[in-house]
């Protein structure tokens, strides 16, 4: 799944990320976010006492519907963003290019990769390493352990009726009306495939203390 904010993906979320039966969810941040910046942020906004809420959107007919999932009550199991290429590993580089790859995937595929650039097996020295790595598969995205206050019922209707294999997920400082929380059915006993989440941080009231 991805984090949508102005067109610009910001994060994701890995399969069977949300939990309802222990109310948690695995979220990753973006491929890009290498110097742990946006993590960084969405942590800080929440020990400083910013509101965040998910939502998930569910309908392949109506896009724009979103269905709050919960507050985050608490953030956990922060892991930075993590470099996956050792002093001395063969990778991957596309010639003509100073562009690196540790394993090519479809998630690298760019108009290059797709139009049959060659390619050529090179040792990584990085005393003398003047290139540049793919972050699709050079590195781990950072990620944390989000745990729901409580979850709403109509939410994860809504993530579950979502069958697509394409996901999204937002960032947003943006306002979000107060809405009456539920705990999900009890039968909701397993971990839910992929679906569409938003998260959004609201601004911290004046005066409110660090946690």
């Amino acid at each position: 799944g991805k984090q949508m904010r102005n067109g610009k993906v910001l994060g994701e979320y890995r399969e069977d990320a949300l939990d309802p039966e222990t109310g948690t969810m695995r979220w990753s941040s973006q491929h890009r976010d290498t110097n742990n910046r946006l993590i960084k942020a969405i942590v800080a906004h929440w020990r400083h006492g910013g509101r965040i809420v998910v939502a998930a959107r569910g309908s392949e007919e109506d896009q724009k519907a979103f269905k709050v999932l919960g507050d985050i009550g608490n953030i956990t199991d922060v892991r930075l963003a993590r470099f996956l290429v050792d002093d001395g590993d063969m990778v991957i580089q596309e010639r003509g290019s100073t562009t690196h790859h540790k394993a090519i995937s479809v998630a690298c595929l760019d108009p290059g990769l797709r139009s049959g650039i060659g390619l050529v097996p090179v040792k990584f020295r990085k005393s003398q390493f003047r290139g540049r790595w793919c972050i699709r598969c050079c590195y781990e995205p950072a990620n944390a352990l989000m745990h729901f206050k409580e979850l709403k019922a109509e939410g994860i209707a809504a993530y579950i009726k979502k069958e697509s294999k394409e996901d999204s997920t937002a960032v947003k400082k943006e306002e979000v009306e107060p809405q009456s929380v539920e705990r999900p059915a009890k039968r909701l006993r397993r971990k839910i495939p992929r679906s569409q989440i938003e998260i959004k941080r609201e601004p911290v009231e004046e005066g409110e203390a660090e946690q």
